[in-house]
């Protein structure tokens, strides 16, 4: 049990940054579970909001992998890149060719939060 003065707010973490991260990171060569830490250390520790983006004709895909692997605990939705704004989110964390999230670099990318 977590023990809270009567007065103590929850909300006073800035629950409206937002994180959106490349679901292709979730997949290999990356490390699903580098994906997790850090959506765990974004949503978690940093107040973050998370969204993960994938092209829309691949979401169902990554849907059904990150129920597989475990990965929905901190991510709130998967959405394509064109449903998102851009002045809304005030960390993106791409993809692309070469791309990947792996211990190697985990903690750079985790200094990005």
């Amino acid at each position: 049990m977590i023990w809270l003065p009567s007065h103590s707010d929850l909300s006073l973490a800035p629950r409206g940054r937002l994180l959106v991260i490349a679901a292709e990171l979730s997949a290999p060569p990356s490390s699903p579970l580098c994906f997790r830490d850090t959506t765990m250390v974004a949503s978690v520790f940093k107040h973050y909001r998370v969204l993960s983006t994938a092209p829309a004709n691949t979401i169902d895909y990554y849907n059904s992998w990150f129920k597989a692997y475990g990965l929905w605990d901190f991510v709130e939705d998967l959405i394509a890149p064109e449903q998102l704004r851009s002045d809304e989110v005030d960390v993106e964390i791409e993809g692309g060719v070469g791309a990947k999230l792996t211990a190697h670099n985990l903690s750079e990318v985790l200094s990005l939060l």
